[in-house]
Parts: C-alpha cells; structure tokens; sequence
C-alpha cells in the first residue's frame, strides 16, 4: 500500500508535436481540434505513458528496463496547460523465479484532481 513518488508536468503545445506529427490532426492543428469539437489541440496519450514511465524508471531504476510491464487506459483528454501528476501505489508482491515482482496501481490526473489515465505497471526486483 506504499505510495511512490510522484512527477508533475506542465502540458505545453510546444512538447504536442514531438508525439504528433505529420498530417494535421486533433493533437496538432487547432482548426482540427475544433472541427472535432474540441475547444483546442489535446495531448496525444503517448504523453501521459512517458510521464508514468518517469515515475516507473525512478522507482524501479533499471529493472523497469528488464523486466517491467504496463497496462492502462486513457480515461479523460489532457489539455494545454494542464499539469499532470503521474503517481502510483504498490499493491502486491509477486514471488517469481529470480525475484519478487512488485505489482503497482499508476495514473494521471490533472491538476483539478481528475483521473485521465489508469491502469497497472510492475517490474521484478532481484533477490
């Protein structure tokens, strides 16, 4: 039931385009954005997976790398400007065979305290 350290980011349409790009779409061209009937460009999820993947590679170091593992659901468009905290929980351990495998609940929210990203993660830590 530990909690592991959190990240928070800032969402700024300048870091959109390094997960979008190409043809214009709902992420990058606000025209597109609004013929879709959002009020702006959105962040790709690919975002939200690199701020959990922080927060994972910091807690886990470099058994994320070998043998970590997640799964997670985009639940809630991220917008310019919010400030997203990728966080998680450690709700398991797992024997396996050179380890123990520590199974974490991990999300997002942005700052109004909304959910926009959810799922599991899990790495095996060594004997």
């Amino acid at each position: 039931g530990a909690a592991i350290p959190a990240v928070s980011e800032l969402v700024t349409f300048e870091q959109i385009p390094v997960f979008s790009f190409g043809t214009r779409n709902i992420h990058t061209d606000r025209e597109a954005a609004t013929a879709a009937g959002l009020p702006a460009p959105i962040a790709q999820g690919l975002m939200s997976t690199g701020y959990l993947s922080k927060v994972l590679v910091n807690f886990f170091g470099e058994h994320w790398f070998l043998s970590g593992r997640t799964s997670h659901a985009f639940l809630k468009t991220v917008e310019i400007d919010d400030i997203i905290s990728a966080g998680g929980l450690v709700r398991d351990r797992v024997k396996e065979s050179g380890g123990l495998r520590l199974v974490l609940d991990v999300w997002c929210r942005n700052q109004k305290g909304e959910l926009t990203t959810a799922g599991n993660a899990s790495a095996l830590m060594p004997n």
